[in-house]
């Protein structure tokens, strides 16, 4: 099956398709980023997990970040790509945005659907299918990516969910964050040292 799957992808790649980053997403899950993935799948509620995907996504991709925004009635969740000159973009980021969606319904159920959501890019031949996804008033070029969502849902408690382990994942990750913040301070040139190259 995931042979058959893997072809089909790649022929609609070769078609040079719009929507490959929404089709690519029925085929992803937030395994995709690993550890943080399984804390975010382990966290009590969403609000607990997208803190997760906050805090810990640059531990698996530096190049895109995560951003939450919460107002009085609604929250905004953004996706923001800092790599220049990104390859695919917009395939990134609907790839991207596919997969929170898909990981959102398994929490809140499968017919759940943001409020709005928000792209850079134009409308094209591949909306249609975004808007199948997304099951919501779409804006194209706007100023950001991301969607919004009810803040009553933030707080809506998971049946199945194992807190210990996610303390324990939450703690390797920070772990983790650490290391890689003590290690980028130690190989940052002092004031020093960067004059004395020049």
């Amino acid at each position: 099956r995931d042979s058959v799957a893997s072809r089909g992808l790649g022929d609609v790649y070769k078609r040079q398709r719009q929507d490959f980053g929404v089709l690519l997403s029925r085929y992803q899950d937030m395994s995709v980023i690993g550890v943080t993935g399984q804390t975010m799948l382990e966290a009590p509620t969403f609000r607990a997990a997208l803190e997760n995907l906050v805090d810990f996504f640059h531990l698996h991709m530096n190049g895109l970040k995560v951003g939450f925004h919460e107002y009085q009635n609604h929250s905004l969740v953004t996706l923001e790509m800092i790599m220049p000159f990104a390859p695919a973009y917009r395939q990134q980021v609907e790839l991207s945005m596919g997969i929170g969606i898909r990981f959102l319904r398994r929490l809140l159920g499968q017919s759940w659907a943001p409020i709005n959501a928000y792209f850079e890019h134009s409308k094209d031949s591949g909306s249609g299918t975004t808007s199948r996804l997304l099951s919501c008033p779409i804006s194209y070029e706007s100023e950001f990516n991301g969607y919004t969502i009810h803040n009553h849902e933030l707080d809506i408690r998971r049946e199945n969910f194992n807190s210990q382990l996610h303390q324990i994942l939450h703690d390797y990750l920070s772990l983790q964050t650490r290391s890689l913040q003590n290690c980028l301070l130690y190989t940052s040139p002092s004031p020093r040292d960067a004059t004395l190259s020049r």
